[in-house]
């Protein structure tokens, strides 16, 4: 006591004191604290991992609907998304006979076929399926393939061929050539073609087209 004095050693003891708080300060707020903020931090950081990850997938998403918007408009281009108007078939027929040449077009549509799923359903579209069949006669079955190109690559939606049957109508001899010489058109070639003929359709549109066949 002599040598340290009692001033210093009250200050000793105040020093002892305030340190000892300071510790109990840092166990019993600063520490708690700490790992509450750690525990936000980490809380912060799944949130910016789920937020990423949602970035992502909405990327994503967006990436897939560009895609299929894109393939829509090509659809729509093709004219894919058609009620099959009777009215459009009679001009259709006219305008690919002449483009091919063929000599004489005889077609019969059938009713369309209403296909739904729930898929369609939701989109509020149905799938319309017609059966085309049609007559021809040519002078030479190319005329004939080439009116089966147009009128799959002319009509709108998907048309497919379901069968073909290509008959000799005359025997080409020294008499028919002069006469398709002379410029006289001869039926050489007859064909029986069955297409099918695919659409979609809005569903409160589709009664006119499947009201009979044509």
């Amino acid at each position: 006591m002599n040598v340290v004095g009692i001033q210093r050693l009250l200050l000793i003891v105040i020093l002892v004191a305030v340190n000892a708080a300071l510790a109990a300060g840092v166990y019993v707020y600063f520490m708690p604290q700490g790992e509450k903020m750690e525990r936000e931090s980490r809380a912060l950081r799944a949130q910016v991992g789920t937020m990423q990850a949602d970035t992502d997938m909405m990327r994503t998403q967006f990436d897939e609907i560009k895609d299929i918007q894109d393939r829509y408009n090509k659809l729509r281009a093709a004219g894919f998304f058609s009620t099959q108007s009777r009215a459009w078939i009679k001009r259709g027929m006219d305008d690919l006979q002449k483009k091919s040449h063929i000599l004489k077009v005889d077609y019969k549509i059938d009713a369309a076929q209403v296909t739904e799923s729930e898929d369609l359903k939701k989109a509020g579209f149905v799938m319309l399926d017609s059966v085309i069949t049609v007559d021809l006669e040519a002078v030479d079955d190319a005329d004939i393939y080439n009116f089966i190109f147009w009128v799959e690559n002319a009509f709108p939606g998907h048309v497919s061929v379901k069968s073909l049957k290509i008959d000799r109508a005359m025997d080409i001899n020294e008499a028919s050539l002069r006469r398709i010489g002379n410029g006289s058109p001869l039926v050489l070639v007859t064909a029986k073609v069955v297409f099918s003929w695919k659409t979609l359709a809005p569903k409160d549109e589709t009664a006119a087209a499947a009201e009979g066949s044509v």
